[in-house]
């Protein structure tokens, strides 16, 4: 049964070695298809973009992977010719290796029964005499016992008999002596005592001789039945160590093919790796000419933005040139009207672009002192302009100042400060529309404005100013009492992040405004307007 077993198994062990190869073998061609697939698929895309000179590179280096595929095949037929002749060469030797060690195993097996037959048939002769013997030497000695106790008995009956004689005539005597003396009853009870404990000492006697032979049977009979189970012991352990050795050498056979197995395995994977390594290597170079590729055209791409930047910066500077002089050409016209209004009071300009920079030369070509100053829409100006503005000496009698448009964000607000202070006993309409005014300039300007006592008409909308700032502004404009119209944001408070009014809100700031012109005591005509210059929405407070 354990040959049958050990064929079988060398048997399902071959089959799953040729499974095994096969599938390897299917698992490579399965590799070269996808690999033949993915090159057909990437040349037809090389086909659709037109790229000729890298379809002749990838053609050539194609042909150099045909070239080395067929080189490895024919290596690989040969190495799998080598290797099936090697491998059936294996099979052939370890099948005649194991029928030698079968044949070996079934020759010592013969003598082993033989010589285990002879021994075992020796032994149990052996065993038999030794048997036989034991039965006549207890027969012999049953027979001796029997005969010594048929003696010993004889004797003790004698023995017996004689002292039961002895008893009977000392009974007798002792009777007379008794009888002489008159305690007959006392030495018959005596007797009968005597009697039982005789009867009782020769049944215990009895028992243990029949218990000592029975005790010497049971004795001989586990000494044999412990002899038999160490023989039976050994017999078993001597088997076992002959499976265990035959099982190590299986164990041997299937670890040293598996180490076989392993080892072939193993070259196949640097195979594997030294191929995935030499298509990384490859691929790794074309990502690198690309990168290449890339980058020129990256530099080539940079190189005409540049030349774009410079061309559009020459544009821009040959754009501004052309501005500055049409401007100073059109400040230079201006110039020369200017200096022919001899008794210009009234002046108005709109979106004078040609200013920025030569405010101050404008300026100075006033002859007369000005009524009215309208200047709308004119973001350019810069500080310096701002300044020379508020300081012009012709400026000192104005009635009307309109701003508009002009950007005062982070302008000091001490130069206009000054020149409200010196318009403050002439001036009547004030505009400061527009403006970007934050709170600390509109702060700054209150003392000054307060002093304007003839002014009838003050607007301030579309500033960034909070709710705290128009209250301070309220209350110091109290005293203007020609005041006829005053214009004022909506503060910052009542919009929301996207820039919508809350509606809610200005509600309440309206009461509270009402509610400061009550305490003040001074009817009054006041606006909110919003910041949204198209659609402008205007919200009354009136106190009368």
């Amino acid at each position: 049964m354990e040959e049958q077993e050990q064929e079988e198994e060398e048997q399902e062990w071959e089959q799953e070695g040729e499974l095994e190869w096969e599938e390897q073998e299917w698992e490579e061609e399965e590799e070269l298809k996808m690999e033949e697939q993915e090159q057909e698929e990437e040349e037809q895309e090389w086909e659709q973009e037109g790229e000729l000179e890298w379809e002749e590179q990838e053609w050539e280096e194609e042909e150099e992977l045909k070239m080395e595929e067929q080189e490895q095949e024919e290596e690989e037929q040969e190495w799998e010719q080598e290797g099936e002749l090697e491998w059936e060469e294996q099979e052939w030797e370890e099948e005649e290796e194991l029928k030698m060690e079968e044949q070996e195993q079934e020759e010592e097996e013969q003598e082993w029964e033989q010589e285990g037959e002879l021994e075992w048939e020796e032994q149990e002769w052996e065993e038999e005499e030794e048997l036989k013997m034991e039965e006549q030497e207890q027969e012999e000695e049953e027979q001796e016992w029997e005969q010594e106790g048929e003696l010993e008995w004889e004797e003790q009956e004698w023995e017996e008999e004689e002292e039961l004689k002895m008893e009977e005539q000392e009974q007798e005597e002792e009777e007379q002596e008794w009888e002489q003396e008159g305690e007959l009853e006392w030495e018959e009870q005596e007797w009968e005592e005597e009697e039982e404990l005789k009867m009782e000492e020769q049944e215990q006697e009895e028992e243990e001789q029949e218990w000592e032979q029975e005790g010497e049977l049971e004795w001989e009979e586990q000494e044999w039945e412990e002899e038999e189970e160490l023989k039976m012991e050994e017999q078993e352990q001597e088997e076992e160590e002959q499976e265990w050795e035959e099982e190590e050498e299986l164990k041997m056979e299937e670890q040293e093919q598996e180490e076989e197995e392993q080892e072939w395995e193993e070259e196949e994977e640097l195979k594997m790796e030294e191929q995935e390594q030499e298509e990384e290597e490859q691929e790794w170079e074309e990502e690198e000419e690309l990168k290449m590729e890339e980058q020129e055209q990256e530099e080539e791409e940079q190189e005409w933005e540049d030349e774009g930047e410079l061309e559009r910066e020459e544009a821009e500077e040959q754009e501004v040139e052309r501005q500055e002089q049409e401007e100073q050409r059109s400040f230079s016209q201006f110039l020369s009207q200017m200096l022919r209004l001899r008794h210009l009071r009234d002046l108005n300009m709109e979106s004078p672009s040609f200013l920025r920079g030569r405010l101050d030369q404008m300026l100075r070509c006033l002859q007369t002192p000005l009524d009215k100053l309208s200047i709308t829409h004119c973001q350019r100006l810069t500080h310096s302009d701002l300044t020379h503005l508020f300081q012009c000496p012709n400026l000192r009698q104005l009635k009307i100042l309109d701003i508009f448009g002009i950007s005062l964000a982070g302008f000091s607000p001490e130069p206009l400060r000054a020149l409200l202070e010196a318009v403050a006993p002439t001036l009547q309409d004030l505009g400061l529309d527009n403006c970007g005014m934050a709170d600390s300039q509109v702060e700054a300007i209150m003392p000054a404005l307060s002093r304007c006592h003839q002014l009838s008409f003050f607007t301030i909308s579309i500033n960034n100013f909070s709710v705290a700032t128009l209250e301070k502004l309220l209350r110091h404009t109290t005293g203007l009492h020609s005041l006829q119209l005053e214009l004022y944001p909506v503060p910052l408070e009542c919009y929301r992040t996207r820039g919508t009014v809350d509606q809610e809100r200005v509600a309440l700031i309206q009461a509270e405004l009402t509610g400061i012109l009550r305490e003040l005591g001074q009817p009054r005509r006041i606006l909110l307007a919003t910041k949204h210059f198209r659609h402008r929405e205007f919200y009354h407070v009136e106190f009368s």
